[in-house]
């Protein structure tokens, strides 16, 4: 039995960084990871385990988006949080097994599955800011410096602005396609319409049918 740790912090704080999470394997042989991620504004990391298995699989046309304010808004609303009273160790047992049915639901209700070709694009720059922040953070939580936190809010005010200016531009490229594809319609319709009345001049009048 072997225990996995990343070689970097998982949980950031004033006096309490540290690393938190760990992993258990027992009888693996085959190469693998463990990694602390970045990814998001918490003082808390996510941490990713990847074991290099060799399984072949199908390339997948769809891919899942999740909403990360719908997660949050779900576990403030829906879950009846209340102080654990832990006596043994079926009552962790128990507790863990709540925690990650919790969680699950919580990124059930979040998450919708896409296609890949309509799934949200983040420009490049956005992403580079957005690790900027979640470090920055992280430092803030730790030293509580006034000038990082200064800093923090610049760059949180800069992901904003980007970030309004690029769903702008995407809705207007989705309004100039749509109306492009309007004038096409109607262009083509309008072609329809001509080609009918020059091979049958008849169909622009009325046709007046008498039945004796």
């Amino acid at each position: 039995m072997e225990i996995l740790a990343p070689p970097s912090l998982t949980r950031f704080g004033f006096n309490s960084a540290t690393i938190l999470d760990l992993a258990v394997i027992k009888d693996f042989i085959l190469p693998f990871s463990i990694i602390s991620l970045p990814e998001l504004y918490f003082d808390h990391n996510p941490v990713k385990i990847t074991l290099q298995l060799k399984i072949t699989t199908l390339h997948n046309s769809v891919t899942t988006h999740t909403d990360w304010t719908k997660f949050q808004n779900y576990l403030k609303n829906q879950i009846d949080y209340r102080p654990l009273k832990i006596n043994s160790n079926t009552d962790i047992e128990i507790a863990m097994e709540k925690f990650t049915k919790n969680l699950q639901n919580a990124h059930r209700f979040a998450t919708k599955t896409v296609k890949k070709s309509t799934a949200t694009y983040i420009h490049a720059n956005i992403k580079d800011l957005i690790k900027t922040r979640n470090k920055t953070k992280k430092a803030w939580q730790t030293l509580r410096n006034p000038l990082i936190k200064t800093e923090l809010n610049r760059i949180e005010k800069l992901i904003k602005k980007l970030d309004k200016n690029s769903r702008q531009k995407d809705k207007t490229e989705e309004l100039e396609a749509l109306n492009t594809e309007d004038k096409e319609d109607t262009l083509e319709k309008s072609k329809d319409n001509t080609q009918e009345s020059a091979e049958n001049p008849s169909s622009t009048g009325r046709k007046w049918i008498c039945i004796f």
